[in-house]
């Protein structure tokens, strides 16, 4: 059934959220471990959410500034989210060039139809 199913996934959604504020929480407080400041922003990762992944690495790195591998996951996901960003960009570009392009076009077809 379509609807437990939604049920299963957004009972899910809530426990990311819960798990992620968390692990914000205890970062917050001076208590996450190394260990939890790696795999929070892994969890966010895994779940789709970048933004928080990257707040999550940003706050582990402040935390404990001299574990090498949490230096070495905020510039992961620093670098994830800056190929993602221009590719983003550039898809945007792309399309807004098609776009004139197919403005262009149109009006070349209605000066000639005229």
């Amino acid at each position: 059934p379509a609807g437990a199913s939604a049920e299963a996934g957004e009972e899910a959604a809530q426990l990311v959220d819960r798990l992620l504020t968390a692990y914000e929480a205890a970062a917050g407080a001076g208590l996450a471990s190394e260990e939890a400041l790696l795999a929070w922003p892994a969890l966010a990762l895994r779940c789709g959410r970048a933004e928080a992944a990257a707040k999550a690495a940003e706050m582990g790195a402040k935390a404990m500034p001299g574990s090498a591998a949490i230096q070495q996951t905020r510039l992961t996901i620093d670098a994830q989210q800056t190929a993602l960003q221009m590719a983003t960009a550039q898809t945007a570009a792309a399309r807004e060039k098609l776009r004139r392009r197919i403005q262009r076009g149109a009006v070349v077809a209605v000066r000639a139809a005229g």
